[in-house]
């Protein structure tokens, strides 16, 4: 195989540009919109999301070629930890969490220093 070809994967499928996708970003579970979902201990669907306004992109975890963009989103724990996760609709109903690289005791730490009163007028969600 010459150095210009890309190596295809077993099975015949052939290699994916991950490229295009947002680093340091990982998987945690697709979901029916309302279904049960541990991110880091919280249940996002029990809480109200705040938006950070930024976006991620992702492969979709069952069709890796295709991509998504996400909202990343932040959610204040009734114990005022906050939890910083992207998540979007990848077809009708059905919705992908993400968080960003692994989730320890120093970041949730951080980010219960971090959560304060949402100012009104920011986009929500519930």
């Amino acid at each position: 195989m010459s150095s210009g070809m890309r190596r295809e994967a077993d099975f015949g499928k052939r290699a994916l540009d991950m490229s295009n996708v947002t680093p340091g970003w990982r998987l945690v579970g697709v979901v029916t919109e309302g279904g049960s979902i541990d991110v880091a201990g919280l249940n996002p669907w029990d809480v109200r999301w705040e938006s950070t306004l930024q976006r991620i992109t992702v492969a979709h975890p069952s069709y890796p070629e295709q991509r998504h963009s996400l909202a990343i989103w932040r959610a204040a724990a009734p114990d005022r930890r906050a939890l910083t996760f992207a998540a979007g609709e990848l077809s009708n109903g059905v919705w992908a969490f993400f968080v960003p690289g692994a989730v320890n005791v120093a970041t949730i730490t951080r980010n219960r220093r971090e959560c304060k009163q949402y100012p009104s007028g920011s986009q929500t969600r519930r």
